[in-house]
């Protein structure tokens, strides 16, 4: 199927595909959309970042990566993160309102792939390619547009992480998980005095556990465990009982420090694992995180929160709980 035989907002969509946000044809989408998108920014490795620009009222999103539109999803019906688009019929003329499998395969024609269980049909329109997916009747639940033919396809936008694991947080976090697992170089150790307000002089000792010596390192509200040089782990401490970090609540976006452990769950949502004092989760690889395994812990007292801890798994470091 040709592009150019298609009209209706769908031709709009697929002139976005490819180009970059301040171009012309991707600032007709966002007109056409009206409002302005709430944004969901990601990483999904070196240098990788990206932004979900989401019309929840109009049921629509885009996928910016690499500061180009990479997919357009067009929700035709409710969804948990929106509404569905506003006129499914405007979409695609000539669609049925609403559409459904057949009439989708009399206009677009033979898919180049499809599936049953999840139902979908993937189309080939000029060099840009539509995923439709169904429902159990046949009616269309949302349309997927791409620059590229998918290597691996779903009927999701966002990648599926198994439960407890999580997309490492934005926030000051950042600068912890970024260090841990890598050489404990002056430049590393540096910014970590900078960010944590440090003064000149830290303290620091050595520490052995079953025959492992630590070097322990203590920074204004952090303690950070060093084992051949290499940072294996970086206590904050966010409790007002003790030395706490200067700035508990600016640590994880969306998680305001000190808080209880429902609201830690509410915001990382279900932990890898847990015990009467702490949760874990694990973190997904992200910017130059990528390629060392991390563990995200929170430590409790009376169900609130003391410390979070980033830690390479695999590594025991339980001695370092603050409960």
């Amino acid at each position: 199927m040709t592009a150019t035989h298609l009209t209706g907002d769908i031709t709009t969509f697929l002139a976005a595909l490819g180009r970059p946000e301040p171009d012309p044809a991707v600032q007709a989408v966002l007109e056409r959309l009206g409002g302005s998108p709430d944004v969901e920014s990601f990483s999904d490795g070196p240098g990788r970042r990206g932004r979900y620009l989401s019309f929840p009222d109009a049921g629509v999103e885009l996928l910016v990566e690499q500061d180009l539109v990479e997919a357009v999803f067009v929700h035709l019906t409710d969804h948990e993160d929106g509404a569905a688009h506003a006129d499914p019929a405007a979409l695609v003329v000539g669609w049925p309102d609403p559409p459904d499998r057949e009439a989708v395969r009399a206009l677009l024609g033979a898919p180049l792939g499809s599936s049953e269980d999840p139902a979908w049909d993937l189309f080939a329109l000029d060099d840009r390619f539509a995923n439709v997916s169904f429902d159990l009747d046949g009616s269309v639940t949302r349309v997927t547009l791409v620059a590229t033919e998918p290597t691996v396809l779903q009927t999701a936008p966002r990648p599926v992480t198994p439960a407890g694991t999580i997309e490492p947080p934005f926030g000051g976090i950042e600068d912890f998980i970024e260090s841990v697992g890598e050489l404990a170089t002056d430049d590393v150790l540096h910014l970590l005095v900078v960010v944590t307000g440090t003064e000149p002089g830290m303290s620091s000792e050595v520490e052995e556990r079953d025959g492992v010596e630590w070097l322990s390192v203590g920074l204004r509200g952090v303690d950070l465990r060093l084992r051949d040089g290499w940072l294996a782990s970086a206590v904050v401490h966010v409790s007002p009982d003790r030395e706490a970090h200067p700035s508990p609540g600016d640590l994880v976006d969306g998680l305001p420090l000190p808080a209880s452990r429902d609201t830690a769950h509410q915001a990382l949502g279900v932990p890898a694992g847990s015990d009467d004092t702490s949760d874990l989760w694990h973190l997904a690889a992200r910017g130059t995180a990528a390629g060392r395994d991390l563990d995200l812990r929170i430590d409790y007292r009376d169900e609130q929160t003391i410390a979070l801890a980033i830690v390479q798994r695999g590594v025991d470091l339980s001695w370092t709980r603050s409960g």
